[in-house]
């Protein structure tokens, strides 16, 4: 250990805390420790690039979304869009101000409440107070009842909405139309359509799901687009050798009434036809 009177050169000490030697040290004081020395300290230099921000900004959020109990990209955006609601709905106003300013209003409603119970019960006789607080009593019981009652009438219709989704679903893949077609008459019909649980004070999530159903629109328009051009391209094309096969100039091939004439049509007509759908 150094004496009391000795000077301990801080100079001599690297980064980590011990003593450097003095072939580390140079003219000026100061240790020498150039890449190599930091590569062999097992100090990793910072990562300044690029993909040194998106590592970081990824282990941000999946910070977040552990922290907050968020698993999908989905319930972040979910997530993201309520605050900003909130946020649309306070304004300018100071969250901790409204906070206090509710609890103020609460012991004051108490104070209120006690003191109208304290000027009731001087102006009622024990039996009119004992009458009037079973009614009182008997209001709570009845607004709770109607509180099961909701709930239970909730679970009911959401138990009655997922057997309406399953049915319509089964019933709508059953039809014989595009795959394309399907998704889209489902939501029409009101299959697990978003618009059915949102918050209409929500303005973000309304332009969202806006947003979403525009894009959802603009891919089935193209998915028509490009089924019909591939039909129209299956149409063939009349040549004249298909002319003179068709209409002979024979005359043992020409036909020798109205009737007949009728069903070389319907044969040729049922030829073509079936030759478009191969």
């Amino acid at each position: 250990m150094p004496g009391e009177n000795e000077v301990v050169d801080e100079t001599q000490k690297d980064v980590t805390g011990k003593e450097a030697s003095a072939d580390d040290v140079n003219q000026n004081g100061d240790t020498d420790r150039d890449e190599a020395s930091e590569t062999d300290t097992g100090k990793e230099t910072p990562v300044t690039d690029g993909s040194g921000k998106d590592r970081d900004a990824a282990q941000f959020m999946d910070n977040l979304m552990s922290q907050y109990s968020i698993e999908t990209p989905e319930q972040l955006a979910e997530f993201i869009g309520e605050l900003a609601g909130v946020k649309d709905a306070l304004g300018d106003e100071d969250i901790q101000d409204l906070i206090d300013n509710k609890k103020t209003m609460i012991r004051y409603q108490m104070q209120w409440a006690a003191e109208k119970e304290r000027k009731q019960r001087e102006s009622e006789t024990p039996e009119e107070t004992i009458k009037r607080l079973d009614g009182e009593l008997q209001k709570e019981k009845d607004l709770q009842t109607q509180a099961r009652k909701r709930e239970e009438d909730r679970k009911e219709n959401d138990r009655l909405i997922a057997t309406f989704n399953t049915f319509v679903g089964k019933e709508v893949d059953a039809l014989k139309i595009g795959d394309h077609l399907k998704g889209p008459l489902k939501k029409y019909l009101g299959v697990n359509n978003p618009i059915h649980d949102i918050d209409l004070s929500n303005k973000v999530g309304i332009k969202k799901l806006i947003s979403e159903a525009g894009k959802a629109f603009e891919s089935l328009e193209q998915e028509i687009l490009k089924k019909a051009k591939v039909k129209i391209e299956e149409v063939p094309t009349m040549t004249d050798t298909d002319t003179a096969a068709a209409s002979p100039n024979e005359s043992e091939n020409q036909p020798k009434n109205l009737a007949e004439a009728r069903r070389t049509a319907t044969a040729l007509l049922k030829q073509r036809l079936s030759g478009i759908g191969k």
